[in-house]
């Protein structure tokens, strides 16, 4: 829920996506709309929805978010599950049965419903937030950042008594251990990089809660503000990340799992390539021959004690009021080259000009720069990772990034494209596979 994909934009194109066609209708918000109508009260009709979340998993599933607005003002969210014939997922108890015509048949259920059993209707109560941090919580102030059924939630509650303060909850997996890292890095003296306050775990059910910090993600405040005054202040958070050492067995954190280019591959030539293999056919030869030539591009290594974000993209980073950049989500962080966490963000940045909001030659032109203003930022710290990296031959630093910016582009934004762009994903694939072909063919030769 934190890229906007302007799929009724897309869905004005031809679908050229395999086996979408039954799905397709499920994008009429009009059509969506009359069919969900009967799940609200019939004292608080529904007014109008909205597409919040798609998730494809091709061929043959489908699900999508729905933010149902009522006559009250009031919000509900729906969530529809789209299989096919004979894939049906098992419903919770209070789903219900709806489709556009005979052949898109589905399930659909309310929040705080969920199909895994997962205990929505405890976690998404004011009282359970309540009892864990012996606050108050206003009525009506929940938010719901993000839900993906059986998997993850977070949601912010507003705090009584504190007029602009306010919590996030969050239920993932693993949230013990993130809540540990967070606290370890939070009571990290001298840190250089500002992250939200982790304020308390509930290990039994496996959710965390940490205060919600106001500002602008990254992009947003990019187009107020332009790129040029974010990417220093940017890259100087990202290098006293990296060279934290919270990710090593001698940091104050548990040693975090150590990323590597072969892990990289491995998925590029089995998960992605068979969700491509099964989304899009047409396109799979052409990926297969670009990871055959990335396998065989020695683009020069970097030091891989880096401490990384781990998920990192530029919703991940805040600009705060206060002009601080904030890092968000850093439960998950693991070891690696700092150039995988620069090229999250610049692969972002290819895939958001393909998307529309930023012009590709601007894209590229951040993007390309990344490197320099990273290096940059090290020359200001004393540290060993900066020491590292700076004593590396020229150009290695670049090399590197343009290594991962490539698997990225084929990998992580391609699979993206696949999972949230549907049924327009065709175009979008297709362009970061033809992308990249130039760029591996470059570094190759070198």
């Amino acid at each position: 829920m934190d890229r906007h994909w302007n799929h009724e934009r897309w869905l004005r194109q031809p679908a050229l996506t395999p086996h979408f066609e039954t799905m397709r209708p499920w994008f009429d918000l009009e059509r969506v709309a009359r069919v969900l109508a009967p799940m609200c009260p019939a004292g608080d009709p529904l007014q109008r929805i909205a597409l919040a979340d798609v998730r494809y998993r091709p061929p043959h599933r489908l699900r999508l978010l729905y933010t149902l607005h009522t006559a009250s003002g009031a919000q509900r969210h729906a969530t529809v599950d789209v299989r096919a014939e004979g894939a049906e997922p098992a419903p919770p108890a209070s789903a219900h049965r709806v489709g556009l015509d005979s052949s898109t048949a589905a399930l659909a259920w309310l929040l705080p419903d969920d199909p895994t059993d997962l205990p929505l209707a405890t976690l998404m109560a004011p009282g359970f937030t309540e009892r864990q941090l012996g606050v108050g919580v206003l009525a009506g102030s929940d938010t719901l950042l993000s839900y993906r059924p059986g998997k993850r939630l977070a949601q912010r509650w507003m705090l009584a008594g504190e007029a602009a303060a306010a919590v996030v909850l969050k239920h993932d997996a693993g949230t013990a251990a993130a809540h540990a890292r967070l606290v370890a890095l939070w009571s990290q003296s001298g840190r250089g990089f500002a992250l939200p306050r982790p304020l308390a775990c509930h290990p039994g059910q496996a959710v965390r809660w940490e205060d919600f910090v106001a500002g602008d993600r990254l992009g947003d405040a990019a187009q107020k503000v332009g790129w040029s005054p974010l990417v220093q202040p940017t890259m100087a958070a990202l290098a006293a990340l990296h060279g934290s050492g919270c990710g090593s067995a001698q940091g104050q954190a548990s040693a975090a799992p150590l990323h590597t280019r072969a892990m990289l591959l491995d998925r590029l030539g089995g998960k992605v390539l068979r969700r491509v293999q099964a989304a899009l056919p047409s396109r799979a030869d052409s990926l297969a021959t670009r990871i055959e030539a990335l396998a065989r591009w020695q683009a020069p290594a970097l030091p891989a004690q880096a401490t990384l974000h781990g998920n990192l993209r530029s919703s991940k980073l805040l600009l705060s009021p206060a002009g601080e950049i904030v890092i968000l989500d850093l439960g998950g962080i693991v070891r690696g080259e700092a150039a995988l966490d620069l090229a999250r963000l610049g692969s972002e940045l290819v895939l958001h000009s393909l998307l529309g909001p930023m012009e590709p030659s601007t894209a590229w032109a951040i993007a390309t720069g990344l490197p320099a203003a990273y290096r940059e930022a090290l020359r200001q710290r004393d540290d060993a990772h900066a020491e590292a990296i700076l004593a590396l031959p020229a150009q290695a630093l670049e090399e590197a990034y343009a290594w991962y910016v490539s698997a990225l582009l084929l990998s992580l934004q391609l699979e993206t494209c696949v999972r949230h762009a549907a049924p327009a994903m065709d175009g979008l694939c297709g362009e970061l596979v033809r992308l990249t072909g130039g760029m591996i063919a470059a570094g190759s030769a070198r």
